[in-house]
């Protein structure tokens, strides 16, 4: 979501975020910890080598196979951030997402990660809202 914002505030207007069920990807490398291989630190001019700005951060080596069924809903991230109250917590979505909206977040999240992965339930989209609590 970090990035989400970064990239709406200077300018952008299609983002796109994706949500993926990790375990199912092969190779998931942690930005933070290259940062750290790298000699990142917090210090200088160069955004891109700040040791800050990766962590949370992670790289998807090879891609996503679509047999892996590891995408678990794509959404859209254009709009201000707004806070919404599921189950037990918030959890911050895009304007853009929560315009299009036909039914509670809950459902809609459930419905999203039905058709990426044809599997119905409420697991992983708890798991999803889990991830996304602030």
């Amino acid at each position: 979501m970090r990035w989400r914002q970064w990239l709406s505030d200077r300018g952008a207007t299609d983002i796109v975020i994706m949500a993926i069920d990790s375990p199912r990807v092969s190779y998931i490398l942690s930005a933070e910890a290259i940062a750290v291989a790298l000699g990142y630190r917090d210090t200088g001019f160069d955004n891109r080598r700040k040791l800050r700005n990766h962590r949370g951060e992670y790289l998807v080596y090879g891609g996503i196979s679509g047999d892996d069924y590891a995408i678990l809903s794509v959404i859209s991230g254009g709009g201000s951030e707004e806070s919404v109250d599921v189950g037990n917590g918030a959890i911050g979505l895009p304007s853009g997402f929560l315009a299009g909206l036909t039914m509670s977040v809950e459902n809609e999240l459930e419905t999203e990660i039905y058709r990426k992965t044809g599997v119905w339930g409420s697991l992983k989209r708890d798991r999803l809202i889990r991830a996304m609590c602030t």
